[in-house]
């Protein structure tokens, strides 16, 4: 699972009294073209019902991208978000904030993979700069390390199992020359 939380303020000041959103990523099909479960709760508002991020090809893009599929489902219940509407001068707005992504597991709860910090560069409301980083992918020199199961990894190639004609075919073409 992966969870992303949000906090006014940037990283150094991050801690439990600023947080103001978490959002839970967890697998409900854990195939090539995955679907996602996506629960985000509010501080102060509680949890928001549910969504599902389908078909999301697994390993395909940075974590970002799935984090930003994942808000536009639970926000929107659809797959783009709307129109940015014009900004509205009389609302409050940050003039920081930053958002963490963890890895949770039974065994790793908590270990850091992504963050990123928004900062406002000046009294233009609604206008972020924002600095991304991610950790996600490392060099992995035996397939074992990486999905321990036996199967030969394709560095860069999720995208292409996205594609229908070309899922399992690696898988089909691996058992035709080891028969």
């Amino acid at each position: 699972m992966l969870r992303l939380s949000i906090h006014a303020g940037l990283l150094k000041e991050r801690c439990p009294q600023n947080q103001i959103a978490a959002l839970d990523i967890a697998y409900q099909k854990r195939a090539a073209l995955a679907d996602y479960l996506v629960s985000l709760q509010l501080s102060g508002r509680g949890e928001l019902e549910p969504a599902i991020v389908s078909n999301y090809p697994r390993w395909s893009g940075s974590v970002w991208d799935l984090v930003a599929r994942a808000i536009t489902a639970v926000l929107y219940r659809s797959d783009v978000a709307p129109p940015v509407p014009r900004v509205d001068k009389r609302c409050a707005y940050a003039t920081k904030m930053c958002a963490v992504v963890q890895r949770v597991t039974t065994s790793d709860a908590g270990a850091e993979i992504a963050r990123v910090e928004l900062l406002q560069p000046g009294r233009v409301r609604g206008e972020y700069h924002a600095v991304f980083s991610e950790d996600i992918i490392h060099d992995v020199f035996d397939n074992d390390d990486v999905i321990g199961c036996g199967h030969q990894l394709v560095a860069g190639t999720a995208w292409l199992f996205a594609v229908p004609e070309m899922n399992q075919e690696l898988d089909r073409a691996e058992r035709k020359s080891g028969e």
